[in-house]
């Protein structure tokens, strides 16, 4: 069974409000994001702050850290075998990501997503600069795949003193077998009210391609039937073309 924690409890501190509960086109920020996994898990466990209820969905109230909202979560699902652990936050995370995530959960115990970093990186003390090698540097993303038991290995072994990246946590218990997948420029994460801006006008450029993608193929659709006949039931949705110039 497939278990998605959508990890929804957090104050929002840098953003000066819980931004989960934001609103993009006219829809919660969360309800977003539980749109993603809902078709795609047999289970979505939401993890929401204290006092705060979700009619629609299972949900657990989260903990005072990260690390405790991801142990009652977890709690929550003790039939999956796949865990993919997801932040509120991130809603537009593709769904071909997520399908990825999970099918290579198949071999391997965890799979988290990536994007190489394409600015300088650079670590600043009182005491030191030092510069990184650009070309070895990574930005990590969620979702995070993982399976049961090794979530169950990295949270009874681990506190939130370890650090909050599940993928750091699981090298550094020696965890084996980890996949890193391409991760995706559009699946930002809502930190600060400017990021809710770029949210929407990402949401709305979808919006407005989907429905030109729907009316294009209605427009085949027609033009296929009004010149070769109706469309052959097999052929039903399927994304292809059709000849529409006659045979001399």
């Amino acid at each position: 069974m497939i278990g998605v924690i959508i990890l929804a409890a957090g104050n929002g501190t840098r953003y000066g409000k819980m931004k989960q509960f934001e609103t993009v086109l006219g829809k919660q920020v969360l309800e977003h994001t539980i749109d993603i996994y809902e078709d795609l898990a047999d289970e979505v466990v939401v993890v929401l702050p204290d006092h705060y209820a979700n009619d629609k969905h299972k949900f657990v109230t989260g903990g005072k850290t990260r690390f405790e909202s991801i142990c009652k979560g977890f709690l929550a699902l003790p039939s999956c075998n796949k865990i993919i652990l997801a932040d509120a936050v991130r809603c537009n995370t593709p769904k071909r990501m997520v399908l990825e995530i999970i099918e290579y959960l198949d071999s391997y115990n965890l799979v988290y997503p990536a994007l190489p970093s394409i600015e300088t990186q650079v670590s600043i003390t009182p005491e030191y600069v030092e510069f990184h090698d650009k070309s070895i540097m990574y930005t990590l993303q969620t979702p995070t795949g993982v399976t049961h038991y090794t979530l169950g290995l990295i949270l009874g072994s681990c506190s939130e003193d370890d650090g909050f990246s599940l993928a750091y946590l699981a090298w550094k218990k020696g965890v084996k077998c980890i996949k890193r997948i391409d991760g995706d420029s559009r699946n930002i994460k809502i930190t600060y009210p400017e990021d809710l801006v770029i949210m929407e006008k990402i949401k709305e450029q979808q919006e407005y391609l989907n429905k030109l993608a729907a009316d294009f193929k209605h427009i085949d659709d027609v033009i296929h039937e009004n010149i070769m006949g109706p469309v052959p039931e097999k052929l039903k949705g399927l994304a292809c073309r059709y000849q529409t110039v006659k045979e001399p």
